[in-house]
């Protein structure tokens, strides 16, 4: 149990919780591991940088998600974190206003990304998002907010990321529309559950898993090779191994 409260607190100086460590180091030695956990998870979802971080980063992992098709691990921690950061509200003393200019800054990268007007929207909403994420808890005593350098980091960091990945789509779309078939044809990938034909499984290409159907039986874990696309769901082949020289 030693080991455990020793890592534990690492955990809690790298995530700004101070007051936590302090309590934590002082706590019963009897406690177990489960109830020490659920604390911690709850000090954590407490902190304002913390809040602040996993709602960005759950925002950055459905964007990357929506801009590269498919269904993956992206669209996944984006769910949970998300789901932590709903679950962080009923802790925080959230100033919605704040909350509100914070969208309202990232719906204007997004403009930036669909309609370049030489950086002045993308500025304006680099401003909004730092006034709204300093005022992003009520006036409360003692004091809660979320750490100037942060603030200053994670809005450089939403504008770039947001503008990159969504002209990087506009731009694949694009090559994609030209090419036809979407740029996979002849893509290889791998199944991830068994195919057979008239029946939907898996198949993972390019680090995203894919609905995908066969004309012929085709094991979970064997090569594949996408031959046509159907919408969302691709359609595959079994890739043949190459036979070697005598």
């Amino acid at each position: 149990m030693s080991r455990i409260r020793s890592v534990l607190s690492v955990i809690f100086l790298l995530s700004f919780s101070a007051p936590a460590f302090a309590q934590f180091v002082s706590a019963d030695d009897g406690a177990s591991l489960f109830s020490v956990l659920r604390w911690w998870v709850t000090v954590s979802l407490s902190n304002p940088n913390v809040f602040y971080l996993i709602l960005l980063v759950g925002f950055f992992a459905l964007l990357h998600e929506f801009t590269h098709g498919g269904f993956g691990v992206s669209g996944i921690m984006g769910i949970v974190c998300l789901s932590l950061g709903v679950a962080s509200f009923r802790m925080l003393p959230v100033n919605w206003v704040a909350l509100l200019v914070i969208v309202f800054a990232i719906g204007l990268f997004l403009w930036e990304a669909f309609v370049p007007a030489n950086g002045i929207i993308l500025a304006a909403g680099v401003v909004l998002m730092a006034v709204g994420s300093l005022y992003l808890f009520q006036p409360v005593n003692p004091p809660m907010r979320v750490a100037y350098s942060v603030v200053l980091i994670l809005t450089m960091l939403t504008a770039f990321l947001t503008v990159f990945l969504v002209r990087s789509a506009i731009r694949a779309q694009g090559s994609k529309i030209m090419s036809g078939k979407e740029g996979m044809i002849g893509l290889k990938g791998d199944a991830w559950s068994d195919l057979v034909p008239g029946k939907a499984g898996k198949v993972s290409a390019q680090g995203t898993l894919w609905n995908a159907l066969s004309e012929e039986t085709i094991s979970k874990g064997e090569p594949v090779e996408i031959v046509a696309v159907d919408g969302m769901v691709l359609k595959v082949k079994r890739v043949l191994p190459e036979k070697k020289g005598g």
